[in-house]
């Protein structure tokens, strides 16, 4: 097979009539459905027109909510043997101003939409048209983007008829690349991994393997399709393997978190993957009362990644919902990144093995020890033991070279699975995709995390340029985070941002805190608290804590902190 679609056609003809993939917008009804069959009879329609319209490598935008429009538009791109460019549907003028950067970036041929989104535009289009002299300037630049964006060539999913099914294809290529995946980015320019074809099929290869996915399996996911996990996990996993995806609105799991544990328990699902925070956000939103409506004794993999994992929040999430016939197994702890397609590891076994209490003040000097008692400690949990595909290294990247067993390294990657590059990104592509250890071997993807082994299993202690490094110590923001947030009950999960700040020559602690309204008696007792608590568990100072509104602490749409805009903004004194 050179394309990744041929693996939909073939399921077409191996399971016509099973169905694919169900969506619901609300979390409670089934809004669309749609079997193998009916599935590649859409997206060839579409694909139809693309050819007709365009040449292969084409960028094409796909604007679509969550949901089958989305996966039909996917589809069509790889058959058509053109860029499928997954972007969230503007609501905003923050969401407006980045699918523009990615429209300069990527150069699109055509955007493939729906009615609906192309109905939104429009209205936000008409809202904005007075005599443009009369609109404040940050509107002219919003209305210049929306005219941009609609002067493009469209394409609407949902007017495609089935009248055209020839079946020509477009003389796709195995090292084509299939889709531009956009890193959320911690910089305004969100930057687009190329992947092919052939990195597909070898990620493909490894995640059912290590993930022992089968024909059988169900799964229940809301992320977002615009992310690696929501994309491949949830939609092309599923067709890899002949299985039936549940797809659920992120909104509806934001607002009613206990929905997609309900989904999972009605339709005895067996695969979910969610960002570590989305353990927590249920512990703290699902109520006691309401756990008799769930069985989630059929949940075989309950994977975690896309951002740090704390072993605390597993814990919680496990002695919350062990009621319902959840246990510690069904977890997967697991590595990857978008530049990787989306998978480098996961650690599938008896949970408690995978953990691991580390000394914090020897972390900090880059040093592994194991705790005793009376300690400060860290607790890990491992992402296993990488697969045989990848050559992984922990790599000191002061002089390129490899680190011993239990030292702290930046994480190099080399494999089938390794994308191309970022689009129009020449110096940054040969900087993150080109290099080489000090022995000349090479080349490997610089992951720009820190990480060690141990007995042959990968562990994650931080994002390199996250580090707040302080009387040459290192610390982790999310450590810092994680123990201001359990040891203050006035503060919510994912409530603060850690970082550092260059002043007098040497670097500071800054924390910013989201808080609702306080007295001013409330918030210099908060502030009191937070340098405590950063005071006794970690010996430092906090040069300055910030009270903000909760709304400012910013988040990535799959739930990641943007530390790195945030720390930007503060230093701009814009926060």
């Amino acid at each position: 097979m050179n394309s990744f679609y041929n693996v939909l056609k073939q399921a077409s003809l191996e399971v016509p009539q099973k169905v694919a993939f169900l969506f619901t917008k609300s979390g409670t009804e089934l809004d669309e459905s749609v079997t193998y069959s009916e599935l590649e009879l859409r997206a060839r329609a579409v694909s139809n027109r693309l050819i007709a319209e365009g040449t292969l490598q084409d960028r094409v935008i796909l604007l679509c909510h969550p949901g089958i429009d989305f996966i039909v538009g996917y589809f069509a791109c790889l058959r058509a043997g053109m860029i499928a460019v997954p972007c969230f549907p503007p609501t905003n003028a923050p969401l407006i101003d980045k699918l523009h950067l990615i429209c300069q970036n990527a150069k699109p041929g055509h955007v493939l939409t729906t009615s609906s989104v192309l109905d939104t535009l429009k209205m936000q289009q008409s809202n904005l048209e007075s005599p443009v002299a009369l609109l404040p300037t940050d509107q002219q630049r919003t209305l210049t983007k929306i005219n941009d964006i609609l002067k493009l060539r469209l394409i609407v999913i949902d007017d495609s008829k089935d009248n055209d099914l020839d079946d020509k294809g477009n003389g796709v290529k195995l090292d084509d690349v299939a889709f531009l995946q956009y890193t959320s980015g911690s910089t305004q320019q969100p930057k687009g991994v190329m992947v092919t074809h052939r990195n597909l099929f070898a990620n493909m290869q490894i995640i059912t393997r290590e993930c022992r996915m089968c024909q059988d399996d169900f799964s229940v996911y809301w992320l977002p399709p615009y992310h690696d996990m929501g994309l491949i996990g949830g939609i092309l996993a599923p067709v890899f393997c002949r299985y039936t995806s549940l797809l659920m609105n992120p909104n509806s799991f934001l607002k009613y978190p206990l929905r997609w544990l309900k989904l999972l328990s009605d339709y005895k699902g067996t695969i979910s993957s969610v960002p570590n925070f989305a353990y927590d956000y249920c512990v703290d939103r699902i109520g006691d009362d309401q756990l008799s409506e769930l069985d989630l004794r059929g949940w075989r993999l309950a994977a975690c990644g896309a951002e740090p994992i704390h072993t605390e929040t597993l814990e919680r999430f496990y002695e919350k919902f062990k009621v319902c016939g959840f246990h510690k197994n069904f977890y997967g702890p697991c590595y990857g990144m978008a530049e990787v397609v989306l998978f480098v590891s996961i650690y599938h076994q008896e949970f408690n093995h995978g953990v691991y209490q580390l000394d914090s003040a020897s972390l900090a000097r880059n040093q592994i020890i194991e705790s005793v008692p009376g300690q400060i400690a860290k607790s890990l949990i491992t992402v296993g033991i990488p697969s045989s595909d990848y050559r992984i290294e922990i790599v000191n990247p002061a002089d390129n070279s490899i680190c011993p067993e239990l030292t702290v390294g930046e994480i190099w990657v080399t494999g089938e699975s390794v994308a191309l590059g970022y689009w129009n990104f020449p110096e940054e592509t040969d900087r993150i995709f080109h290099a080489y250890l000090n022995t000349g071997e090479g080349p490997f993807l610089r992951t720009g995390d820190y990480g060690f082994f141990k007995d042959g299993m990968l562990f994650i202690t931080g994002r390199m340029k996250e580090v707040i490094i302080i009387n040459g110590h290192n610390y982790y923001p999310q450590d810092i985070e994680l123990k201001i947030e359990t040891s203050i009950p006035t503060l919510r999960l994912g409530s603060t941002i850690a970082f550092g700040t260059e002043r007098n020559n040497k670097e500071e602690l800054v924390i910013i805190a989201g808080v609702k309204l306080l007295d001013n008696d409330s918030q210099e007792q908060l502030i009191n608290q937070i340098q405590t608590v950063v005071n006794t568990h970690f010996k430092l100072t906090v040069s300055e804590i910030k009270l903000v509104n909760s709304e400012a602490i910013k988040k990535t749409t799959s739930g990641k902190k943007r530390r790195i805009i945030i720390k930007n903004k503060y230093e701009k004194n814009e926060l």
